[in-house]
């Protein structure tokens, strides 16, 4: 989840964006081994009101429909080409761009 916040945050997508990246993230990854992780194994035994925050917290934090989220039963799966089609349907500026490996990084060209 925290490599969804980064790339969510470099392209400004997020319903509101931090100020900086650095702080961000470690509360990323923080609701995402704590919350987040607590909250899928109990699946549909979540009371509608759990989904919706753990949900909100997932748009927040990726930029992803809330709807989406509530559907996918707040599964992200299938990758950043999957993550990143449902955030450009979402948003109608967006440009996918494409990852090229260099140097064993990923760089949005």
């Amino acid at each position: 989840m925290p490599t969804y916040a980064a790339t969510a945050y470099y392209h400004h997508k997020l319903p509101s964006q931090p100020a900086a990246l650095e702080p961000f993230l470690p509360e990323v990854e923080s609701f995402a081994l704590g919350e987040y992780a607590s909250a899928l194994p109990r699946g549909s035994l979540l009371t509608e009101a759990q989904q919706k925050a753990i949900a909100m917290k997932l748009h927040n934090y990726t930029g992803l429909p809330v709807e989406y989220l509530l559907r996918a039963n707040l599964r992200v799966s299938g990758g950043v080409s999957i993550w990143q089609r449902r955030l450009s349907k979402a948003c109608s500026r967006w440009a996918i761009c494409r990852f090229r490996r260099v140097n064993r990084a990923t760089w949005c060209i």
